[in-house]
């Protein structure tokens, strides 16, 4: 305990002092500079009210997650879009995201903008994106890719000024893509993503940092081996690989969707 207050204090004067912070999210790190003294000091509350573990929370959030859509163009194998939400659907509204932006822009750095959904359908989802990001807010938001291989989706994502996107591509042949994430179309998303890095390259933007995102299962952990130079061939700027994580259906999940049978026999 001593060491990590230690650390803290050390971390929460450098702040003060440089009005420059490092959070790290999913392994990235992103920086803050030009930082507001009213959002570092209620960071500096936040992490020690962590440190303390405290049961109640001493600050506003730092971090948001929104989901901007509960429709998803694909049946992804026990997803709880598919198997069912047990809750209304729908997209979420500007003006909501606007007064969430609005309330709690002072104090928030990070917002994953996704959920179970696919953002990108949202028909407000790059006003919402510009919206966060004039409050020196960062976003980190995933997606099947489908969308950005038609239209100008591309250069609206990139335009829009998000730090980070992240495709979910489980598979680099059509036979093992499709066998989880069902009815996607493994070149619809390799097109979407030359896109995106075309658009990058067109508007001379730094951001979005790209990241193929390729969850490791039963079914495609043989395709691992692959990946970097699959990866390459796309001009992403990163790639990620995650090991299946089956979860508690609970009460809103199918009991028709069991993950277990996914689960990659490598876990290495």
């Amino acid at each position: 305990m001593a060491g990590k207050l230690f650390l803290k204090s050390i971390n929460a004067i450098k702040a003060l002092s440089s009005r420059t912070i490092s959070i790290e999210c999913d392994r990235i790190p992103y920086r803050f500079e030009d930082v507001n003294m009213k959002k570092i000091l209620n960071w500096i509350v936040v992490e020690t009210s962590i440190l303390f573990k405290s049961n109640r929370p001493w600050g506003w959030p730092t971090h948001l997650q929104i989901e901007p859509s509960t429709f998803c163009n694909l049946k992804c194998t026990f997803c709880p879009v598919t198997t069912g939400l047990h809750r209304p659907t729908g997209y979420m509204n500007l003006d909501i995201f606007k007064k969430v932006i609005d309330e709690t822009g002072d104090f928030v750095f990070l917002i994953l903008l996704w959920d179970w959904g696919e953002p990108f359908l949202n028909p407000s989802i790059y006003e919402m994106i510009a919206y966060a990001k004039r409050r020196n807010i960062k976003i980190v938001s995933s997606t099947n890719g489908h969308v950005f291989s038609r239209g100008d989706h591309g250069e609206a994502l990139v335009a829009s000024g998000i730090d980070v996107i992240i495709f979910a591509m489980d598979g680099i042949s059509q036979k093992t893509y499709e066998r989880y994430r069902k009815g996607g179309d493994l070149e619809a998303v390799t097109t979407g993503i030359k896109n995106v890095v075309a658009a990058k390259h067109a508007l001379n933007s730094k951001t979005p940092l790209i990241n193929l995102r390729f969850l490791a299962m039963k079914h495609n952990e043989h395709e691992i081996s692959k990946l970097k130079d699959f990866a390459r061939s796309l001009a992403v700027d990163a790639l990620t690989v995650k090991t299946l994580n089956p979860y508690d259906q609970g009460e809103c999940h199918s009991a028709k969707a069991d993950g277990t049978e996914f689960i990659p026999e490598n876990l290495q």
